[in-house]
């Protein structure tokens, strides 16, 4: 086979959106007559054994789509290149495509601009590996080199398990995105953009974010507006937290004050010993630690988002049921072989292992790892029920008294938040907390929403965020549309009543205010109109050249005017 330098003519990125993809694309250039050969069996089953296997991705990644014996060298690349995207959990939102252009087939790949350096990387490095005959060789080769491209790549995904579902759901809803900074992202065009980090929204206040996120300081605020909550102290040495334990009564918690997510929490605590444990656990997430009297009930995670009830759940803690046929270390691998079960941060549910804490809680029911449970007897291996601690999500919704709903839906008011994450500790959801007892363990801020019952809040929240599908009408004005046309269309708008957006050859503007004299390129011009929330409209102008040479920076317009 040719080396790799004649088959690879060009690599180049295009931040902006081109050929109607909904994401920037990697456009590598390849020679027609050496991209169109038959792609080596052998390279295209080493790599899809690492991804599938060797990489230990399971479930999360899927096959490796367009994959066929007879695939081409670029099928074959783009297909693996999709496939290690997926594996790295970053969103897809177009399949790519390949276009013929005289000696040259262009192939797209949409992906992220952050993620073209490592995917130009393992084109070439793809490329290359058909040179390799030795099945030994090769499959050395790619062990060792294929992990750190996925390691790469996995450090650009979306970091918090919300983004990739508000992504999907914006996907979904049409819903433009733009990257802000960080994981803040833009959902929607100038006027109609919002901003979502995770599942803080741009109405959250700081305030209120601040004050949910400091367990001690939240409680005071919730106990000052007549919400039950525990009794608790923050202690600053395992002394402390043994003295305050005793003075609650046994059993306790042990968390941290400023963490949210289960993360360090110790439930049920019974004894000195299991306080310190705890408190010295504790100490390596947080120095702010919080002993708080355990409350006995069910879990339930209420989310409010503007003053309504949007899904209710209780959380399960994580626990193994009985077959009366297989021993405990058996139901839970049987468990934890659940494909939705891992240990990443975008794993819908948490796989659980057999540590102290699991052991204890079989001693404490007289059971051990070898003991086979009566069909349908439950046992827990987990103290919280939170899901990031192998917790099971059940909905609740219709079940849930009046009472409840108001109480969770005061404690959001009573911090100030828009969208909350309302836990409550209560003997039957379906009673009114006033007569059974209840309290609000925690108010969540930045609530993870989860998915495996209620991914369709995702989209109905960024319904009620966005203003339709987040659009603002944008002409394009391409060569030789002509300045008439520009001002034609300025006015157009500007007739309606919006603050138009203009960029061309005479600068950027918005309004009547010129925020850049230079004749900037389509895709920097637009970028930054659409992100100005008070631009109502957009007219651009841009040349065919410039458009071919970064994209756009959006995948739909309403009007074209000019050259095709």
């Amino acid at each position: 086979m040719a080396n790799e330098t004649s088959v690879i003519r060009g690599i180049r990125s295009l931040p902006g959106y081109i050929h109607g993809f909904r994401t920037a694309s990697l456009l590598i250039d390849f020679d027609a007559s050496a991209a169109l050969r038959p792609s080596s069996r052998l390279v295209c089953r080493t790599i899809d054994q690492c991804i599938l296997q060797g990489l230990d991705l399971g479930s999360v990644c899927k096959v490796p789509r367009q994959q066929s014996q007879s695939s081409t060298i670029i099928d074959a690349l783009l297909s693996r290149s999709l496939a290690l995207l997926e594996a790295s959990k970053i969103p897809l939102v177009s399949l790519g495509k390949s276009m013929q252009a005289n000696a040259s087939i262009q192939v797209f790949i949409p992906a992220p601009a952050a993620a073209h350096p490592i995917l130009s990387q393992f084109a070439q490095w793809f490329v290359k590996l058909h040179v390799i005959e030795n099945q030994k060789q090769l499959l050395e080769v790619v062990n060792k080199e294929l992990p750190k491209v996925f390691r790469t790549l996995e450090r650009l995904a979306p970091t918090g398990s919300n983004v990739p579902y508000f992504l999907a759901a914006a996907e979904e809803l049409m819903i433009p995105v733009m990257e802000v900074a960080g994981r803040t992202l833009q959902f929607g065009q100038g006027k109609k953009a919002r901003w979502l980090d995770s599942s803080f929204t741009d109405q959250t206040p700081h305030l209120s974010a601040l004050m949910a996120r400091n367990k001690f300081r939240a409680a005071k605020v919730l106990r000052s507006a007549g919400i039950p909550v525990a009794s608790h102290s923050l202690v600053s040495s395992a002394d402390q937290a043994v003295n305050v334990a005793k003075l609650l009564g046994f059993p306790v918690v042990v968390k941290p004050a400023d963490l949210d997510g289960g993360v360090a929490v110790a439930a049920g605590l019974q004894t000195p010993e299991e306080v310190s444990e705890a408190f010295a656990a504790a100490t390596k997430c947080s120095k702010n630690i919080l002993v708080e009297k355990h409350i006995v009930g069910r879990d339930y995670r209420l989310t409010i988002f503007h003053g309504e009830l949007l899904w209710a759940i209780e959380r399960v803690p994580g626990g193994v049921v009985g077959d009366g046929t297989h021993c405990i270390k058996e139901l839970l691998a049987i468990l934890n072989a659940d494909e939705r079960r891992g240990q990443g941060v975008h794993a819908k549910l948490k796989k659980i292992t057999l540590d102290k804490e699991a052991l204890d809680l079989l001693m404490a029911n007289n059971k051990t790892p070898d003991s086979v449970l009566k069909c349908g007897e439950y046992v827990p291996l987990r103290r919280i029920a939170n899901v990031a601690a192998g917790g099971m999500p059940v909905s609740v919704m219709g079940r849930v008294h009046l009472d409840n709903v108001r109480l969770a839906i005061r404690s959001a008011v009573a911090l100030g938040l828009d969208l909350a994450g309302v836990d409550l500790l209560i003997p039957d959801i379906s009673r009114s907390w006033m007569d059974v007892g209840c309290v609000v363990c925690e108010v969540n801020g930045q609530p993870q929403l989860g998915s495996i019952t209620s991914a369709h809040v995702y989209k109905e929240i960024l319904a009620k965020l966005v203003d339709g599908d987040g659009r603002i009408p944008i002409t394009l004005i391409k060569d030789g549309g002509g300045s008439e046309s520009s001002e034609a269309a300025v006015a157009a708008y500007a007739s309606k009543g919006l603050c138009v957006g203009y960029a061309g050859a005479k600068g950027v503007f918005i309004g009547d205010e010129c925020i850049s004299r230079s004749a900037l390129t389509p895709y920097r011009a637009g970028n930054i109109l659409l992100r100005d929330r008070r631009v109502e409209a957009v007219v651009l102008e841009g040349d065919v050249a410039a458009i071919s040479s970064e994209g756009l920076p959006y995948e739909h317009i309403n009007s074209e005017i000019g050259h095709k």
